[in-house]
């Protein structure tokens, strides 16, 4: 009795595989990107792929304090295809995007979040909101250590965003979050076409005590021009390599001297205080193969996928 009062009170009966017939746009849609081919051409390490169905546990586990009177809030829905992308990895994340960008379409979920698999996946979701008539600009603040703007000959997780800023015709900005100089080519930070990109490197972001400063954000979205315009996309897309490795060991590449867990919960309150009324929040590069035995990785990045909810 006790473990079925737990499981009740928890999030795991409000997620649900999607069914397209009882959606209604006062929920959330949670889509799943769980291939790694993107990562493994990148020379990362195997496994992100786990990454959706292993956060998606880690939440189910969390307790539901603000769903009582929403049944079935949050679906799930895979939308890539791992064998398709092993025979054609462009064509399958071109299929990929055209599959996000009919669920957007159709469903116009309150809140969308994406689950990848590898950082490569942001580009057919990006793509996907280019595809979108209803959306004029895109906003995309990505927390990294890496640009992910390098210059190679095919697209692979070290490319998604230089591969986007090449093909769209949408006024596109780029905020690159935490970055470190030592993990970024000077290639890679050459100058990217039809985007507009300011660089907020590691240095810059963290005082003595490792707390976040929106300050700083608040002088680039004025810069910027970010607004929440009703044809306007706000995606903050969180490459869990970006996360300090004593406490995210489970990525494709450690880092040294990454970001705060805390630092990321202050972020993302502040974003939400912005209210953009078209947000979209992504998360890359988690892999669970490389977690631990507490699955101290999977609850920490859950609890930031339920504050977003919440």
């Amino acid at each position: 009795m006790k473990n079925n009062i737990r499981q009740q009170e928890s999030l795991k009966p409000f997620i649900q595989r999607l069914d397209e017939s009882k959606f209604t746009q006062d929920q959330i849609l949670i889509l799943c990107s769980s291939t790694d081919n993107g990562v493994i051409k990148n020379s990362g390490r195997n496994g992100a792929r786990f990454a959706p169905k292993a956060l998606i546990h880690a939440l189910e586990k969390l307790n539901n304090h603000s769903l009582e009177n929403n049944k079935h809030v949050i679906y799930t829905q895979e939308v890539s295809n791992d064998e398709a992308e092993k025979k054609h990895f462009e064509k399958a994340q071109d299929s990929e995007a055209e599959l996000i960008m009919k669920y957007h379409n159709k469903l116009k979920p309150r809140l969308n979040i994406h689950l990848g698999g590898g950082h490569d996946h942001i580009y057919p979701y990006l793509c996907a909101l280019e595809l979108n008539p209803e959306i004029e600009e895109i906003f995309v603040l990505n927390i990294d250590a890496h640009c992910d703007t390098r210059v190679a000959p095919n697209h692979h997780s070290g490319t998604p965003f230089r591969d986007f800023a090449q093909k769209t015709e949408k006024k596109f900005q780029l905020i690159q979050y935490g970055i470190q100089d030592y993990s970024n080519s000077p290639s890679t930070l050459s100058q990217l076409p039809n985007a507009n990109v300011e660089y907020l490197y590691i240095s810059q972001l963290l005082n003595e005590n490792e707390s976040f400063q929106p300050e700083i954000l608040e002088q680039l979205f004025f810069k910027l021009k970010i607004t929440n315009k009703t044809k306007s996309a706000f995606v903050l897309s969180l490459d869990c390599d970006a996360i300090d490795g004593s406490q995210m060991p489970a990525v494709s590449c450690v880092n040294p001297n990454g970001i705060s867990m805390n630092h990321l919960s202050n972020l993302i309150s502040f974003i939400q205080t912005k209210k953009f009324k078209n947000l979209h929040f992504g998360v890359y590069e988690f892999n669970p193969v490389y977690d631990s035995l507490s699955n101290l990785g999977s609850k920490s990045i859950a609890t930031l996928l339920y504050q977003v909810i919440k």
